[in-house]
């Protein structure tokens, strides 16, 4: 009787927007024997500065691999002016609807 393993288990999550000028840090999880991004690097993390589609295979003790996929686009993102209406602060997004 042979013994098979489940894949082991790698999420980067969703597709994913950020502002221009961010690093969004890609995760594949701990307990991994291996990591293998698509631009080569073999760390757990995989830090992102551009838009693209990122993937990493994983690797576990037993040899067994799988794969994610996430593609990750930048934004100009704009600050809304802090005002003050007299009876506390709040916030106005210009413009309407934002």
């Amino acid at each position: 009787i042979g013994f098979t393993h489940a894949a082991p288990a790698v999420e980067l999550g969703p597709d994913s927007a950020a502002c221009n000028g961010t690093t969004v840090t890609l995760d594949a999880g701990v307990g991994m024997a291996s990591y293998l991004w698509s631009d080569n690097s073999t760390n757990q993390t995989l830090d992102v500065t551009a838009a693209g589609a990122y993937g990493v295979v994983v690797t576990d003790a037993n040899g067994c691999q799988n794969s994610d996929l996430i593609n990750i686009t930048y934004v100009q993102c704009i600050a809304a002016p802090m005002t003050n209406h007299g009876s506390g602060s709040q916030f106005s997004v210009y413009p309407n609807p934002a």
